[in-house]
């Protein structure tokens, strides 16, 4: 097998910048004028009373999911409606914080038909996993 030599690898990481330097452009770049123009934006309050929400989802059927990183799931049928806890997950996630919890909610493309919907969340590590697994090697350097 070949490998490349370092001066090949030099030469080919020259043209590659010089390739690239050749799609820049010194013009300033600005969104264009057209349908957006003077738009306005504007939010309400539907729902409050979340620890950390992360994540809002709505199916067809109406209403919306709300994702919150401490584990629970909510459902929220309408603006002013009282949320109703649909799924509680704190008892298969990792602890919450940072990048770790529920961290969001798809809906399945048939979840009118099948009420399927997926959760992402962190779960703990197991006590089978290979000693050499990089979540492993990290807990052991902090």
């Amino acid at each position: 097998m070949h490998t490349p030599t370092r001066r090949q690898f030099l030469a080919g990481a020259t043209l590659s910048v010089a390739a690239l330097a050749g799609c820049s452009s010194s013009e300033s770049t600005s969104t264009p004028a057209g349908p957006l123009e003077g738009l306005e934006l504007a939010g309400d309050t539907v729902a409050s009373g979340f620890r950390a929400p992360v994540d809002v989802a709505a199916p067809s059927a109406g209403g919306y999911f709300v994702a919150d990183q401490f584990g629970t799931l909510t459902h929220v049928k309408s603006a002013g409606a009282s949320p109703s806890a649909t799924a509680d997950l704190t008892d298969r996630m990792a602890e919450p914080g940072g990048e770790k919890g529920l961290l969001g909610i798809a809906f399945h493309p048939e979840y009118d038909g099948s009420g399927r919907l997926y959760v992402r969340y962190s779960a703990p590590l197991r006590e089978r996993m290979p000693s050499n697994h990089p979540s492993l090697a990290k807990r052991r350097t902090t």
